[in-house]
C-alpha cells in the first residue's frame, strides 16, 4: 500500500482537554494560575514574509517541500542560542545552535556547498553521559535501595554535580532523541532538494505531480553518507487558502546499519512563509545495543503485575519485533506581535510490528494500541511539546515519559515556563511529578479533564525502601499530592543556576536542597501550577491510503 496524503488541513485546538494559557500568560514564570476555560482564540498570522523565504523560493522552485526554520533548541547553553545537544570532537554538528542549524539548511536548499554531511547520519553516543540526579520513580530525591543494585540516584544540592539546576540538565538529556531525529531529518530532506537542484531536476510541481529523486542520491553510500533506496515528492492539490501541499518520502539506511522510513508532510503559504504539517519516521533495530531502552528498575509496571525490563531478563518487552517509531506535528508562523512562533507536539513509542504505528493523520498511533496492551505490545512511551519563541526560547515545554505500556501506568514528566528578563537573560520554572493514573497514550485516546498531563502528585513506589543517608523526609510516603518545584536563571558561563530568590527566606530546607516540595491541597499552591503547552493549531485532517 503506497500512502498519499489529502491536503484537508483544520484550525484549531488538538482535543486534549488541558488548560491553556494564552500569549501574554507565558510571560509569568513561577506563577501560573490554571484558567477556567479551555477556550482559545485562534491567532492570526503577521503578513509580513519571513526574511529569506522569497530567496529560497527563487532559488529552489521545490523549497516548500520542507520547514526550513524547523530546527529544535531547548535551554541554550550559548548566547547565540545553542543546540540541546551537547558539543563531541567527533561529531561537530552536535555543538551547532539553531540559526546555524537554518542557515545550512537554507544553503543546501540554494544548492550550495556539500548537500550531505555524513556525521549528521552517523550513530550518536549519549552526549551528556548517564545524569543521575533525577530519577522518574524518585525524582530528585536521593534514593537507594537494594533492588537497584545500590545505584544512587538524586541531589542533595538540587544540581547536576556540575552546577546546573538537575530538572534543566535531566531533560535537555531525554529530548536529546527529539532533536537527533529532526536534525537527521531535516538533513536528509534538504539534502535531497540539494541534490535535486544541482542535477537540475528541482523544479516547480503542478498540484498532483510527483518526482522520483532517487537516482539523484543513489550513490551516496559509496560517497560515505546514508544509502537511499527510495525517495518520491509528490505536491497535493493545494489547500483552499492557497497553501501548496507536499509529502515527501524517503528510505535510506544510516551508517550504523539502522533502516529508517521518513515521512514529511509539509504545508507552506509562500506569502507569510507560514509552515504547518508532520513529520513521522519508523526506525529498525539493526542491533540489540543501539535499542535506546535503558533498563527500568525497579519494575514499572505500576497497577499490574509482572517484571519490568531489567538486566539479565533476555527481551522481555520484546523488542525484537517492535517498530520505533517517532512523530511530530508542527505549526510555524509570525503572532500577532509580529513575532516567530513554533508549536508542536512530538510523539514516541516502540510498538509491535503486528500495529500500524501511524494513524491516518501521520502521528504515532496511541489510540490503535488495544486498552489491555502491556510491555510486550508497547513500552517507551515519550511525549515531547512545546510553544516557544525559536529565535528566544522563551515559551512553553513539557515532556513526559511511560517506561510502560500499561494503560493506567501514571505518566511522569515536567512543565517547564520559560521567559527572558529584563537584562535578556533566560529564567524560569518547572515543575515536576506524576498524572495519577494517567499514562501518555489515555490521554491522548481518551482526553478529559481528569486525563491530563499535569503533575498531581508524587509516585515514588520505593520510597519505603529508600536506605539513603541524606533522603528528603517531605516525600513521606510512597505517593502523595506534592508537586517538585525548581526555578533557574542562565549564568554568564551558560548553565542553568537554581535561582533561590524565588524561594521564601524561611524555607531552609528548600533553599538547602535546591528545589521545593509543594502540597497541591492548599490555596496558596495553586499558584505553582505551570500549564501545558499550547498545542499547535493545525494538524493534518486526514489521510487517503492508494494501492
Amino acid at each position: 500500500m503506497k500512502r498519499v496524503l489529502s491536503p484537508m488541513l483544520t484550525a484549531g485546538c488538538l482535543t486534549l482537554s488541558l488548560a491553556y494559557c494564552d500569549n501574554a500568560a507565558t510571560k509569568a514564570v513561577d506563577a501560573v494560575a490554571p484558567e477556567a476555560s479551555t477556550t482559545v482564540s485562534t491567532e492570526k498570522n503577521s503578513a509580513s514574509t519571513p526574511a529569506g523565504f522569497e530567496d529560497l523560493l527563487s532559488s529552489n522552485a521545490l523549497a516548500s517541500v520542507i520547514p526550513s526554520s524547523l530546527a529544535l533548541s531547548f535551554f541554550p547553553q550559548e548566547s547565540s542560542g545553542a543546540s540541546l545537544v551537547a558539543e563531541e570532537v567527533d561529531d561537530p554538528n552536535l555543538g551547532k545552535d539553531v540559526k546555524e542549524k537554518v542557515a545550512e539548511t537554507e544553503k543546501r536548499l540554494k544548492g550550495e556547498g556539500d548537500c550531505f554531511d555524513p556525521h549528521v547520519f552517523a550513530p550518536k553516543r549519549d552526549a551528556f553521559g548517564e545524569i543521575t540526579c533525577y530519577e522518574f520513580d524518585s525524582e530528585m530525591n536521593p534514593h537507594i535501595t537494594d533492588q537497584q543494585n545500590a545505584r544512587e540516584f538524586g541531589t542533595i544540592d538540587g544540581t547536576d554535580g556540575n552546577g546546573e539546576a538537575c530538572l534543566v540538565a535531566f531533560t535537555r538529556s531525554e529530548v536529546n532523541d527529539t532533536v537527533e531525529q529532526v536534525d537527521q531529518a531535516v538533513a536528509m530532506v534538504s539534502g535531497l532538494l540539494c541534490a535535486a537542484k544541482k542535477a537540475g531536476v528541482a523544479t516547480e510541481l503542478a498540484a498532483g505531480e510527483n518526482t522520483d529523486l532517487t537516482s539523484v542520491v543513489s550513490t551516496l553510500g559509496d560517497q560515505g553518507g546514508p544509502e537511499v533506496s527510495s525517495a518520491i515528492v509528490r505536491r497535493n492539490d493545494d489547500t483552499a487558502e492557497g497553501d501548496e501541499v507536499y509529502h515527501t518520502s524517503v528510505e535510506f539506511v544510516l551508517l550504523n546499519g539502522e533502516v529508517r522510513e521518513l515521512n514529511l508532510y509539509n504545508v507552506a503559504n509562500k506569502e507569510t512563509g507560514e509552515m504547518s504539517g508532520t513529520l513521522w519516521i519508523k526506525r529498525g533495530q539493526p542491533d540489540a545495543q543501539l535499542v535506546d531502552d535503558p533498563p527500568q528498575n525497579p519494575p514499572q509496571q505500576q497497577g499490574a503485575p509482572g517484571p519490568g525490563p531489567g538486566p539479565g531478563g533476555g527481551d522481555p518487552n520484546n523488542t525484537a519485533n517492535k517498530n520505533n517509531v517517532m512523530s511530530i506535528n508542527y505549526h510555524k508562523f509570525i503572532d500577532d506581535d509580529g513575532e516567530p512562533r513554533m508549536r508542536a507536539e512530538t510523539r514516541f513509542a516502540q510498538i509491535v510490528n503486528t500495529i500500524d504505528p501511524f494513524d491516518d493523520t501521520g502521528l504515532v498511533n496511541y489510540p490503535g494500541i488495544p486498552e489491555n496492551a502491556g510491555n510486550e505490545t508497547v513500552h517507551a512511551i515519550k511525549f515531547v511539546s512545546f510553544d516557544m519563541n525559536p529565535d528566544t526560547s522563551e515559551g512553553r515545554l513539557a515532556y513526559w515519559m511511560n517506561p510502560g505500556g500499561n494503560y493506567n501506568e501514571s505518566a511522569r514528566g515536567f512543565l517547564f515556563n520559560i521567559e527572558n528578563d529584563e537584562n535578556d537573560v533566560l529564567k524560569g520554572c518547572g515543575v515536576s511529578g506524576n498524572a495519577r493514573n494517567v499514562s501518555i497514550r489515555k490521554s491522548i485516546s481518551a482526553p478529559s479533564a481528569t486525563n491530563s498531563l499535569k503533575p498531581t502528585g508524587y509516585w515514588h513506589p520505593q520510597g519505603s525502601a529508600n536506605s539513603h543517608p541524606d533522603k528528603d523526609d517531605r516525600y513521606d510516603s510512597n505517593e502523595g499530592s506534592k508537586i517538585t518545584k525548581q526555578c533557574f536563571k542562565k549564568s554568564a558561563t551558560g548553565l542553568y543556576e537554581i535561582d533561590k530568590d524565588v524561594m521564601a527566606e524561611d524555607d531552609t530546607v528548600s533553599r538547602e536542597r535546591g528545589y521545593e516540595v509543594i502540597e497541591l491541597a492548599t490555596e496558596e499552591a495553586k499558584a505553582n501550577h505551570v500549564e501545558p503547552p499550547r498545542p499547535p493549531e493545525k494538524k493534518i485532517e486526514d489521510k487517503v491510503l492508494e494501492d
